[in-house]
């Protein structure tokens, strides 16, 4: 004896059920794929602000520390400063409008995009009478990133006052 199965007694899926499955998957699918996109984009955003930022620092502790370690600060402006080393030679900073010159050349970063935006120079105790033989100046770098990104980076100069600004009292 042969039975026939019945096309009620088959366990399968139904069209209906197949696209509703596919549906549901490539909802969670396209939900993944654009997390991972917006993920990955934040990260290299922050990835290229972080090296920015480290490039500016680098690039300001190096300026500062030419002029902390010189022997004396011979003359500055808002816009420049000069000094001279430890070795004896003259240096100079100069930032005109669009670029920081250091001793008749200008500056080039390693990053492309990076640019001196601002460099000022301000003497902290111009307005305090001050009997010492040293001078103490804010320098204030603000770097540029691609026209969009900005760090400030402030620091102060300690350095021995040039000598014919040294007060004597004799």
């Amino acid at each position: 004896m042969v039975k026939k199965l019945s096309l009620c007694c088959k366990r399968g899926f139904t069209v209906i059920e197949l696209i509703t499955a596919l549906a549901l998957s490539s909802i969670v699918i396209s939900s993944v794929y654009y997390f991972w996109n917006f993920l990955n984009k934040h990260v290299y955003t922050h990835a290229r602000h972080a090296r920015f930022e480290q490039e500016a620092h680098r690039a300001a502790q190096g300026i500062f520390s030419s002029i902390n370690k010189s022997s004396e600060i011979t003359e500055w402006d808002p816009q420049s400063i000069t000094f001279i080393s430890t070795s004896g030679d003259t240096n100079k900073y100069l930032y005109d409008s669009d670029s920081l010159i250091y001793n008749r050349s200008a500056i080039r970063f390693s990053n492309k995009g990076l640019k001196v935006h601002s460099f000022k120079l301000r003497d902290i105790d111009e307005n305090m009478i001050n009997e010492s033989q040293h001078l103490f100046l804010e320098l204030s770098i603000v770097f540029l990133h691609n026209e969009r990104d900005t760090v400030t980076i402030e620091r102060i100069i300690r350095s021995t006052k040039p000598k014919e600004q040294t007060q004597s009292f004799w």
